[in-house]
């Protein structure tokens, strides 16, 4: 009896072993690889369902790839500097510097999607590198005119794929020449851009943004309006002794010489008639009781207890007229 309980347990125990050595040597391996093979089917069925436009994708590609400079980051950098001052010149911009930075490596949009591709697809799309980025400046100086214009070209290119920022700097007391920065930034396709070594081509503005160059310029923004001197009236001399001056009221004391438009919001220029003072009042700004609302051209508006007033140019505060 006992020797029949040693052989029953004997036999589990060598049924238990094979048991653990099968799954051990074949069974946990076998899962695993089952595993990786559902990944590979589900990276499968994800990139069969984005190939089925895969024709359309290639259209696009293929018409991005056509408004880059160069494949090389050498030829695209002669590309960008020659053409932006050919650009800037043709403009009348003078004193025309461009100067640009190494290309830098933009990660592959496929490997940032969410849900993110299962292993091993995702994480190699995510270390793909297929396009560049280069950015760029163009520097000069001239009239308002020129700088517009300069900058509707610039964003008219479509071997420029974005202007990141600009400036402008008006330039003197007459402010009639200005110096204008442009920041740009180019796509380079080392696969798919242009093989060749042709300059691209300078396309010109469209009518619409000719169109809205034209006026701003007509509005002369930067330009400040002439002062108006209005010539005091001739007193016939009194005949008897005059009594002593009376000390003239202070709103009378400040006249209105223009309203200007600047990127801040409008100002009111105003001139001390008894003493050699302007003073440059912004929109919400208090000159004595009154506070400035908003005006353009000759015409600024101020507030002053609640009531609002009108004042043209060459008037003083005490000529104000009071809006219905």
């Amino acid at each position: 009896m006992k020797r029949g309980v040693l052989i029953g347990a004997g036999v589990i125990l060598v049924a238990l072993v094979a048991w653990w050595g099968v799954g051990a040597a074949y069974l946990q391996p076998r899962a695993a690889l089952e595993e990786r093979l559902d990944e590979a089917r589900a990276n499968v069925v994800a990139f069969e369902d984005r190939l089925q436009g895969r024709a359309r994708l290639d259209r696009r590609l293929a018409a991005i790839a056509a408004r880059t400079l160069a494949r090389s980051g050498d030829r695209a950098s002669h590309h960008l500097r020659t053409s932006l001052t050919e650009l800037a010149r043709a403009c009348g911009l003078r004193d025309v510097v461009v100067s640009d930075g190494r290309p830098k490596a933009m990660p592959n949009p496929a490997g940032q999607v969410r849900p993110r591709l299962r292993r091993p697809i995702g994480p190699l799309l995510n270390e793909q590198r297929d396009a560049m980025l280069m950015r760029g400046q163009v520097r000069g100086e001239g009239d308002l005119r020129s700088c517009l214009d300069a900058l509707a070209r610039v964003q008219a290119q479509p071997w420029i794929h974005a202007v990141e920022g600009f400036g402008l700097k008006p330039k003197g007391d007459g402010r009639e020449l200005f110096d204008i920065r442009i920041d740009v930034a180019t796509l380079l396709l080392p696969d798919a851009g242009p093989a060749g070594d042709a300059s691209p081509e300078l396309v010109p503005v469209s009518e619409e943004a000719a169109a809205r160059v034209a006026a701003i310029v007509a509005t002369s923004p930067f330009v400040v309006p002439p002062i108006v001197v209005v010539a005091d009236p001739v007193v016939p001399a009194p005949v008897a002794a005059p009594p002593a001056p009376a000390t003239p009221r202070q709103d009378a004391r400040w006249r209105l010489v223009g309203v200007v438009s600047t990127a801040r919001g409008a100002e009111a220029w105003l001139s001390r008639t008894d003493a050699d003072r302007d003073r440059v009042v912004p929109a919400g700004g208090r000159i004595l009781e009154f506070r400035f609302v908003e005006g353009s051209g000759e015409r600024a508006i101020f507030e002053r207890e609640g009531v609002r007033f009108v004042l043209s140019t060459g008037q003083t505060l005490d000529q104000r007229v009071v809006l219905p």
